[in-house]
């Protein structure tokens, strides 16, 4: 419901700048999609839905159609935008440095050498 009001208000508003557009998508989003992610198992499944809301919501916010024929790539790189998994990726290992500085007594390091 929320993003379906994100999109008759932010995505379909055309005096509405795409950098602005691209900064609600992340901020919001993207946020509320992959919270707790560092904690996932990542399935090649799970990630491949993922990255198709990603890709199709980037293109749909700079008005490119797939028939335009320009890749996932090119469209990322517009914007300096990375893929899902890369994301996933890395707050899984920003998680991982956290844990490993922390204490031997404390409950994630110990589950996470169990």
């Amino acid at each position: 419901m929320a993003v379906g009001k994100l999109q008759t208000r932010v995505y379909n508003n055309k005096d509405t700048k795409r950098h602005t557009k691209m900064m609600v998508y992340k901020a919001v989003v993207l946020t509320t999609l992959l919270y707790g992610s560092e904690a996932w198992v990542t399935y090649s499944y799970n990630l491949k839905s993922l990255e198709k809301f990603h890709d199709r919501t980037v293109r749909r916010i700079h008005c490119i159609k797939w028939q335009d024929g320009q890749t996932t790539n090119s469209v990322f790189e517009k914007e300096y935008t990375t893929s899902i998994e890369a994301i996933v990726i890395k707050s899984q290992l920003r998680w991982s440095g956290h844990v490993v500085r922390t204490p031997d007594i404390r409950l994630p390091k110990r589950g996470m050498y169990t």
